[in-house]
């Protein structure tokens, strides 16, 4: 778990990059008397190596995470990232004095994509250091003045953190490296250097952290004085898992829904031998690991069902890809507990009042956290990121991105438009709108300020805006829950109300404000240029023309849960409609038991759950969920769900 826990805050470093600030760092005292420290300029290079070394140094230059961190405390200094070429220039806050007898190290990390270059099996964290020294008013490093890092410079970077070199023993590496050749010292010959460094080549080469997978045996340095090939050695490393597998044999982003008794082969590193496999937690009896330890197959059992592949091995436990499963219902992400954790499957968390769910066409889902006050993304194998918003509470936008630096109050419904734009109902007053780049800003409405007021931009209001969808045009439609009306918002900001009768509850059906709605919760297309609302207080699904004539698609606005044709089937607070590829509609309810139900051909069906509320996995037929929300259906056919009251994001697979 120790590099998990490393990962973990690298990963937060890289999120902190990604926002645009540097992190906030107490001013660290010291002896010096500079008003500014100079910043560190540098590259990422290694020139004098074999290629396939040189080809990986190649890729981590490109759009590292530069830090300087203090080897004492282990404190992180500051931060920037890398330009295309692997340049970088780092810059410290006023308040920042270094310390003139203190070894910094100065990092770049970055996290490689799966695939890449012969040389490398995958994904991994790459890292390379060097040794940075504060010395009478500028920065010196092992390469003297001339800042770089490479395999050379973590070599001896490496040798001085394991061998637990002193200040002085470090000050004398100063400029001994160059791009081709290291001068030996009284503390680090020669021989010790190239054996190290071949070292490090390789675990450079396979993406893994040198850092992290040299160790050092300070007893058989004694006990073999001149020899130190004897004295380095490979650590034990962690598993490496990645997001992508195979089923019988085709890449799972082609492949038909898992039927029993399929095979699945899973990508990694360091696969164990011995360990105990699941899929979820319904463990896996047949499985075998290849020779180079890189792939793991397993054969799935009759009575597994959806969920992410669990390792478990002594006390370390490892989360691996979601895998779909057909027929059975499984947890994609999230743990129950009400927090807020990025991570992958379970060990991912969010918070209450989970809501909207969006998909795009990679199949990669987005949620609205209003609690977390963000917008999660949810990768198809389940892993959970940030897609926009800082985590604290407000209306800040940032229209130069990144996403993660704007504010929001509540995102409760999202949207996107043809071209890739995500579009978000705050709760708390306005329709935001998130580019592809990042950039943020706020189509209409105003933060924190409701009213039922038509205008363009800010001058909008809008009375608890709960969700959205658009038209092929680019037209954002809003469901304003408490306004009890649906708002059109056009691409330059502009909202008028095309039906319901503002702040007044109730159901009819007609065109404008002659139509009636009662807390409408979730909007969506119906495929032919027209609106499915789910009006919730009225338990019934309408249908609004964008021209604002409203009828009844399905309910008969009894609270219940009979199924049967649109005309005569009940429903029990229907939270969330969506409505698939295929014509299919879904609705999502949470009164009078939790249910999720289906729409085809005019026919109302239960497609799961029931009177009874839970949480448990498994065939669809047995399957219970607790206050489902949003919902979307993926373009493999598998249907997730907001499971707000378990706290996690759940599928379907047919």
């Amino acid at each position: 778990m120790k590099r998990a826990r490393r990962n973990w805050v690298l990963s937060l470093a890289l999120l902190a990059m990604a926002a645009g600030c540097s992190p906030s760092t107490p001013p660290v005292p010291g002896t010096s008397t500079v008003q500014t420290v100079p910043p560190i300029t540098g590259r990422v290079t290694d020139f004098g190596n074999p290629r396939a070394i040189a080809a990986l140094i190649t890729d981590v230059a490109f759009g590292a995470t530069i830090s300087l961190i203090d080897s004492t405390t282990g404190q992180t200094m500051a931060t920037t990232v890398t330009s295309a070429g692997g340049s970088f220039q780092l810059t410290f806050s006023n308040g920042f004095r270094p310390l003139a007898n203190r070894t910094y190290y100065l990092e770049a990390v970055k996290r490689l994509p799966v695939g890449g270059t012969a040389n490398r099996a995958g994904a991994g964290l790459a890292r390379v250091r060097t040794l940075v020294f504060w010395n009478g008013g500028q920065w010196n490093t092992l390469t003297g003045l001339g800042v770089s890092l490479g395999q050379t410079t973590t070599t001896v970077a490496a040798i001085a953190s394991l061998r637990g070199f002193s200040i002085a023993d470090q000050q004398a590496l100063l400029g001994t490296l160059n791009a081709f050749s290291f001068s030996p010292t009284a503390s680090l010959s020669l021989g010790e250097f190239n054996t190290v460094s071949t070292m490090v080549g390789s675990t450079l080469g396979a993406d893994q952290d040198p850092m992290e997978s040299i160790s050092f045996d300070a007893t058989l340095m004694a006990g073999n004085p001149g020899n130190p090939a004897l004295w380095y050695g490979s650590k034990a490393r962690d598993l490496i898992l990645f997001d992508t597998y195979s089923v019988n044999g085709v890449n799972q982003a082609t492949a038909s829904l898992v039927p029993p008794y399929n095979v699945i082969t899973f990508n990694g590193q360091n696969f164990p031998s011995a360990a105990t496999i699941s899929l979820g937690p319904v463990p896996v009896s047949t499985w075998s690991v290849n020779a180079t330890r890189t792939q793991l197959t397993v054969t799935l059992a009759g009575n597994n069902y959806c969920g992410g592949l669990v390792i478990n091995q002594g006390t370390g436990t490892w989360y691996g890809p979601f895998v779909p499963v057909s027929g059975t219902v499984g947890t994609l992400a999230g743990n129950g507990l009400y927090r807020y954790a990025d991570a992958r499957g379970t060990f991912a968390s969010f918070n209450s009042w989970l809501n909207g769910m969006v998909i795009d066409g990679q199949g990669n889902l987005y949620l609205a956290d209003p609690s977390n006050c963000v917008v999660r993304r949810i990768s198809p194998t389940g892993t959970v990121t940030t897609y926009a918003g800082s985590g604290s509470w407000g209306g800040t936008d940032a229209p130069s991105g990144p996403a993660t630096s704007a504010q929001f109050g509540s995102p409760n419904g999202l949207g996107f438009d043809n071209v890739g734009n995500l579009y978000v109902a705050d709760y708390t007053g306005n329709v935001r709108k998130v580019t592809p780049s990042g950039a943020v800003t706020t189509l209409a409405g105003a933060f924190n300020v409701s009213g039922e007021v038509d205008g363009t931009g800010t001058a909008a209001r809008f009375n608890a805006p709960y969700a959205c969808t658009t038209d092929a045009t680019g037209n954002v439609y809003v469901a304003d829950f408490n306004g009890q009306t649906i708002r059109q918002v056009t691409p330059g900001g502009t909202v008028t109300t095309i039906a319901g009768s503002p702040s007044i509850s109730g159901f009819a059906n007609g065109t404008g404000s002659g139509a009636m709605f009662n807390q409408p919760t979730s909007i969506c297309p119906d495929g032919s240029g027209n609106f499915l609302v789910a009006d919730a207080g009225n338990n019934r699904v309408r249908l609004v023309t964008p021209t604002g004539t409203v009828t009844t698609y399905a309910g008969t606005g009894t609270w219940g849960a009979a199924n049967g044709t649109v005309a005569s089937a009940s429903f029990a607070y229907p939270s969330a409609v969506y409505r698939d590829g295929s014509g299919n509609v879904y609705v999502s309810e949470t009164g009078s038991g939790s249910r999720i139900r289906k729409i085809t051909g005019g026919v109302v069906t239960t497609l799961v759950g029931g009177s009874s509320v839970g949480y448990v996995d498994g065939p669809i037929s047995a399957a219970l969920v607790n206050s489902p929300y949003g919902i979307a259906v993926g373009p493999n056919g598998v249907l997730y769900f907001a499971d707000r009251g378990n706290v996690r994001i759940r599928a379907i697979c047919p």
